[in-house]
């Protein structure tokens, strides 16, 4: 991959993204001046740029009704906002994945010369799984309708590790199993910062993944697991701070009902969806989570972590491992038996 000349810009979504970008750039010895980010969900920026939640939610707001003249005047704006940020000069961007309308047009921008993928959770490493669409006639007729009279280059049915397009340049990764058998990879995990010790206060995070919401677990039974780490945690806490994945709409219902169940530690703090755990995370503290991607690399970098995901009723672990919903190597990495 030749980068000389080339403005260098990160799709960042999560602050996992925004690591390995920068891991990599260092490593590749990447000047400052060339890297440009564009973040989403509210996540910090990963070099210079701006966070461009609002455009994207616009564009696919246009699409989905299928106005012309809004997602016009959004794409024109997406296009300058991306000249702005990498002072109008060609461009590689690094992104998570091609689903997603947004990073299609960004993709698509006349000053984009390339893309590459960036691992980001569980989805890297089951990539070849996911890349047959399944539409039915209906919605891909009513897509391409969409795309056809908005004018979008958007492409529903596009792979999401889209690997044969001229401009894919290859992947970033820190894992063994992300992107395998893709062409191109450049594993930067030996850089990769590992957790140290401040001497500072211990703090206990507990982070709530989506499979009460979207893997057909019981909240309740998801709940009762995630309470008795806590408890198990609490005594040698100075503080429990709680985190919800930003798709559950019921996050405030679902915190005060642990919260009173954990009334004798003390009291729970309920952490905005744009706290970066990431970025606060020491080694003195303990993380306790489910089958969250953010325990699984928390614990490859050193982080002192507790999976509670045994002790979820109809979670099968080995199961999820089959069905390439987890990684083959989860149990190790979190420190569970094996699977069998």
């Amino acid at each position: 991959m030749n980068r000389t000349g080339l403005q260098h810009l990160c799709l960042t979504q999560s602050p996992l993204i925004t690591l390995v970008f920068q891991t990599a750039m260092k490593h590749l010895e990447i000047p400052a001046g060339s890297l440009k980010s564009i973040s989403r969900r509210s996540v910090k920026p990963a070099a210079a740029g701006m966070c461009l939640d609002d455009l994207s939610a616009a564009l696919e707001a246009h699409y989905k009704k299928a106005d012309r003249r809004g997602y016009l005047a959004s794409r024109a704006e997406l296009v300058q906002k991306v000249r702005e940020i990498t002072d109008g000069e060609k461009f590689l961007a690094y992104l998570p994945h091609l689903q997603r309308l947004f990073y299609q047009e960004i993709v698509a921008h006349p000053d984009c010369e390339g893309y590459l993928f960036v691992e980001e959770g569980f989805t890297s490493m089951d990539w070849q799984a996911r890349q047959a669409v399944d539409m039915n006639a209906g919605k891909r007729a009513l897509s391409a309708l969409r795309a056809w009279w908005t004018g979008s280059r958007f492409d529903a049915q596009r792979a999401m590790f889209d690997i044969a397009d001229r401009k894919f340049r290859g992947a970033i990764s820190i894992s063994p199993q992300a992107f395998s058998g893709m062409t191109g990879v450049v594993n930067v995990a030996p850089w990769i910062p590992r957790y140290h010790s401040t001497g500072g206060p211990k703090n206990v995070y507990v982070i709530l993944d989506t499979s009460y919401l979207h893997r057909g677990i019981r909240w309740e039974d998801y709940e009762k697991a995630a309470v008795v780490a806590i408890l198990t945690e609490a005594a040698e806490a100075a503080s429990i701070r709680v985190k919800f994945h930003f798709a559950d709409t019921q996050a405030s219902a679902h915190f005060e009902s642990m919260r009173q169940k954990c009334a004798a530690t003390g009291g729970l703090t309920l952490l905005e969806s744009d706290f970066s755990v990431e970025d606060h995370l020491t080694a003195d503290d303990r993380l306790l989570f489910g089958v969250s991607s953010l325990g699984y690399y928390a614990a490859i970098f050193g982080g002192r972590v507790k999976c509670f995901a045994p002790e979820v009723a109809g979670l099968d672990l080995p199961a999820w491992i089959r069905r390439g919903l987890l990684p083959r190597d989860f149990p190790e990495v979190v420190g569970l038996p094996p699977s069998p």
